[in-house]
């Protein structure tokens, strides 16, 4: 065959017609296929025109057009062709005469003829060409490519099958299927059942190709149709598509009960899914050694993922029943790599809506889940397909709720300092779960399920018994502890290590910078804790990397309120303290900044910057457009949550939602993560700091005041706010726990004003006599207002991947048979988010945790232990080591740049063990010389 691109039947002709010489005077050309669309006149490839004289089977017409035509000055082309739908012998002797004044040899564009214009030593099957003519004319270039397939497999010359046609054609309609994969002679009768299933299930065979297959297969069969392995396989045409998806389906749930121990399992499946083209007990027989055929020969992916289609929700819940209380069963379809995606969401499903209905136990198999390839999958943002990102949220969902009301089962470790809850409050990951709760509820609203939304909003957000109301109560008992350390002394409290007002001192101020490095302090107005861990620092982490470990949660200042909360944490002092370089009491942010980055009285104008509503076009103007710009200290204050907070009337997670949107880059405009990757150069030095949070106000944590009290108390309105007073109420007018503070501010001509608050403590809140009621507010006394980052980041230059231990003990003592808890934490110190795999076991063998996930880049997490105690002596009172505990073996992998996990030598680590053996013990083995007395 030439290995030129084939030419089309009326590009051939046109070919054929230029190579004739310039005098001819007419040509006979055959058509009995109609492959050519004929029209009056024809242009040959040098632009010469051809008069055509066209014979249907009507002599007189025909020898009417010839006059016509021989009349003129245009050579004519004499056509021999079918009337259309007439399949009858060509006959067109009665045109003899006409035929002979033909100059040349015929051109011949029969299906034979052209064939062998493509293929001119092969002998070509006619009534397969003649049926699939239309096919093989469209997909001309597709079988040109094939060709080198056949004749490596066959050679030439060669005389073709029907299936050696059909084979070339369907490879031809689909390019990436070879000539192995759509040729089933496989001897065994198995594999040859399993090789046609594997191709009739084929993601690229269309339901307009089934035709085409299901012929193909048994023309390339060594077996007869009515073999007792194969004849089940022998479907009429019309029942092929849903042959296909019936039997993928069918095996599938078939082999996932192979185990279920379950009489007349074949016919349960059939009355239960309503299968119609073929019959299970027939299949049966021989099903567990097909999907082994299947698998063996890595084709069980296709039928798998063709049983999705017949494994939708409600034909499941036709086979709950077999499904149910099989834990044995569910369990290996989540551990199972090759598990359709709907047969797994619908079990992840059911877990969802039983847990949430019933208050069913989470299924053990769901421990598993955040291993799960697909869940992974989805946590790195990847491609997904609709059934698998449905699945995978259902499986986020499912691992989020037992996480979280795992949590709030959880009473913080006995603490010394506050700053010690703080701490506690974030690695522990409380920080975050009320807004995970929402984000549980937000992702399954995604999902096309009306049955799970109900089912969900019941028990995560309904009051007063749902999720987040549970949640909201575990969290009031830290907030209520976090009060009882500050009520001792608030201004001690304000004044501690982990204060806002240690931010930029810590941070910042002192610090050397190589030459021409700016810093920048970006201040997210209103900004929570969980905001900034799950929004906001996994978006900058792409671009930005933790300096000298410089990343932990502080306090803001209380009230937690803009004007003292930013204020403060800007000047880096109490009110009193807030002074110009003059001494004198000030208010203006951008001075008391200067004066806290320690910064000149003569030149700090021209060093400083400070821009509020930083991410406004004006802000931007005011910086300047040329990355060079900007000063040695630039404050840039972004109100992405505060202003948010004030007026969002929706969920925790749909306000971060609109908060990510802020950062990003939306409908070709710049985002705020797009500005600072263009203004921060290498070297710079960026500090992200909040000033404050805010709490999400329930309707049933209300206290009323009353305008009576207010006037008796001479309150204006302004100094009634949802989460603090400015007047003191009659006693026991507000909750007991609530906590009175005296700010102290230095005014005009050096006086101190004093303004005394009643802080709300934990969900508590204010609401005026009369007066409306708020979403989101701040001011008060709670993790959720006061908890603020204070992180230093620098450009990512270079990539690095290393997650290692930290806090890790070198050795631990613990009593015979007692159990002794210890923690440390894993900490990703690397740039770039990292899989990690966490193995803790002791030298007898005791697995003590294993733990994998993806950690965020400077993440750190707390794991817990309890080890124990195993000792053993002889006779001799020596120990025996093989029983007895001496040492735990920690075994940290983590992935690389690439994705490959590696086992690096800092991820090997040991504990010695000490155990104390008990005082008085009784050697049994020494009194068994009596039993036989």
């Amino acid at each position: 065959m030439s290995t030129k691109k084939p030419n089309p039947p009326a590009e051939l002709l046109s070919q054929k017609l230029a190579a004739r010489p310039q005098a001819t005077r007419c040509v006979l050309a055959l058509d009995p296929d109609r492959l050519v669309d004929w029209s009056p006149r024809v242009t040959d490839r040098k632009g010469r025109e051809w008069e055509t004289v066209i014979y249907r089977g009507d002599d007189v017409v025909t020898r009417r057009s010839w006059r016509r035509a021989f009349s003129g000055d245009r050579p004519i082309c004499l056509v021999l062709a079918r009337a259309e739908g007439d399949r009858s012998r060509l006959d067109a002797s009665g045109l003899a005469d006409l035929a002979s004044r033909a100059e040349g040899e015929i051109i011949d564009l029969s299906l034979a003829g052209y064939f062998h214009t493509l293929f001119p030593k092969v002998n070509p099957p006619l009534p397969a060409i003649d049926q699939y003519s239309k096919e093989f004319i469209e997909h001309l270039e597709g079988i040109h490519r094939s060709y080198s397939q056949f004749k490596q497999r066959w050679s030439e010359p060669d005389s073709w099958t029907r299936g050696q046609f059909l084979a070339i054609l369907l490879m031809a309609r689909q390019a990436e299927l070879s000539l192995e994969m759509v040729w089933c002679d496989e001897v065994h009768p198995i594999r040859f059942a399993a090789h046609a299933l594997w191709l009739l299930c084929h993601s690229s065979i269309r339901e307009s190709d089934l035709r085409l297959v299901g012929e193909l297969f048994w023309e390339s069969s060594l077996h007869a149709r009515a073999s007792a392995e194969c004849r089940w396989l022998d479907v009429p045409e019309r029942d092929l598509a849903s042959f296909r998806t019936e039997m993928a389906g069918y095996l599938v749930l078939r082999d996932l009960l192979r185990d279920s121990g379950l009489p007349h399992l074949d016919t349960l499946l059939q009355a239960k899914c309503g299968i119609q083209t073929f019959d299970p007990e027939e299949v049966g027989q021989i099903a567990p050694q097909l999907v082994t055929s299947l698998r063996e020969e890595s084709r069980w992916l296709a039928v798998r993922a063709r049983a999705e289609d017949f494994l939708a929700v409600g034909r499941l819940e036709k086979v709950s029943d077999l499904l149910k209380e099989n834990e044995k069963v569910t369990g290996q379809l989540i551990d199972a790599t090759d598990a359709p995606v709907s047969l797994v969401g619908y079990v992840v499903r059911q877990a969802i809506l039983k847990h949430c209905r019933d208050a069913t136990p989470w299924p053990a198999w769901l421990a598993r889940l955040p291993q799960h390839a697909l869940l992974t999958r989805y946590e790195r943002r990847e491609q997904l397909l609709p059934a698998e990102e449905a699945c995978a949220i259902m499986m986020k969902a499912a691992v989020d709720l037992r996480q979280v009301e795992d949590a709030i089962q959880q009473a913080p470790p006995p603490l010394a300092t506050a700053d010690n809850l703080l701490d506690w409050y974030v690695q522990s990951g409380h920080h975050a779960l009320e807004l995970r709760a929402t984000e549980v509820f937000a992702r399954l609203e995604a999902v096309d399920d009306p049955a799970l939304h109900s089912a969900a909003y019941g028990f995560l957000m309904s009051p007063p018994n749902g999720l987040r109301y549970r949640v909201r109560e575990f969290l009031n008992q830290l907030d209520r502890t976090l009060a009882d350390f500050l009520r001792a002394d608030p201004t001690k409290f304000m004044r501690g290590p982990r204060s806002a007002i240690r931010i930029l001192p810590d941070l910042v101020r002192g610090r050397r910078l190589p030459p021409k490095a700016r810093v920048w302090i970006l201040v997210m107005d209103g900004m929570r804790y969980d905001t900034w861990d799950l929004v906001v620092r996994p978006l900058l982490a792409e671009h930005f990397e933790v300096v000298d470990g410089k990343d932990r949660p502080y306090f803001s200042l209380i009230p937690s309120k803009t004007d003292i909360a930013r204020r403060g944490l800007l000047a880096a002092n109490l009110g009193k303290d807030w002074k110009d370089y003059f001494n004198k009491p000030v208010k203006a942010e951008r001075v008391l900044a200067a004066r806290a980055l320690g910064l000149g009285r003569e030149d700090w104008s021209g060093r400083l910057a400070f821009i509020t509503d930083a991410e406004t076009t004006e802000a931007r103007k005011k910086m300047g457009y040329n990355v060079e710009e900007g000063c040695d200290y630039n404050v840039l204050i972004y109100p992405i949550s505060d202003d948010l907070g004030h007026y969002h009337n929706d969920t925790l997670s749909a306000l971060n939602d609109k908060i990510r949107q802020q950062l990003l880059s939306q409908q070709g405009r710049r985002g705020i993560i797009d500005d600072l990757k263009r203004r921060v150069r290498p070297g710079d030095l960026v500090l992200v700091t909040s000033d404050h949070g805010f709490q999400e106000l329930f309707p049933d944590e209300a206290t009323i005041i009353s305008r009576l009290d207010a006037h008796q108390s001479g309150a204006k309105e302004e100094d009634i706010a949802y989460r603090y007073l400015r007047f003191s109420p009659k006693k026991g007018n507000v909750p007991a726990e609530s906590v009175t503070l005296e700010w102290e501010e230095t005014g005009p001509g050096g006086r101190h004003d004093k303004t005394s608050y009643v802080l709300a403590v934990g969900g508590k809140w204010f609401q005026r006599e009369g007066g409306y009621a708020a979403r989101f507010a701040h001011g008060g006394i709670s993790f959720a207002e006061m908890a603020i980052p204070g992180i230093l980041l620098k450009l990512i230059e270079q990539k690095a991947a290393r997650v290692e231990f930290a806090g890790l003990m070198s050795d631990l003592a613990v009593s015979e048979d007692d159990t002794e808890a210890f923690e440390f934490e894993i900490s990703n110190v690397g740039n770039v988010d990292a899989h990690y795999h966490l193995v803790v076991e002791t030298n007898l063998g005791d697995k003590l945790a294993e733990k994998q996930g993806l950690m965020a880049s400077g993440k750190r997490e707390i794991i817990h232990c309890h080890l124990t105690g195993r000792y053993e002596e002889d006779r001799d009172r020596t120990v025996i080591p093989e029983h007895t505990t001496t040492a735990v073996f920690l075994q940290l992998s983590h992935s690389d740049l690439s994705g490959k996990m590696i086992h690096p030598q800092y991820g090997r680590e040991t504990i010695r063990v000490r155990v104390r053996p008990k005082e008085t013990k009784i050697d049994t083995d020494a009194l068994k010389a009596f039993d036989d007395v």
